[in-house]
């Protein structure tokens, strides 16, 4: 289980605020090897980061 935070640039001062709550996964392509990380949220299970 994770937090994800986000760099709220836009505000004066800048700030870090939560994108989401829940559980991280590192996701391995069979055939190419390639690793991607995939977070969902706990309650709503929506995606809140994939990247590759």
């Amino acid at each position: 289980r994770a937090k994800l935070y986000r760099f709220a640039s836009e505000n004066d001062p800048p700030e870090w605020k939560e994108r989401g709550t829940g559980d991280v996964k590192l996701l391995r392509h069979k055939e190419k090897g390639s690793i991607r990380l995939l977070m969902r949220r706990d309650r709503t299970l929506k995606i809140c980061a994939n990247h590759h």
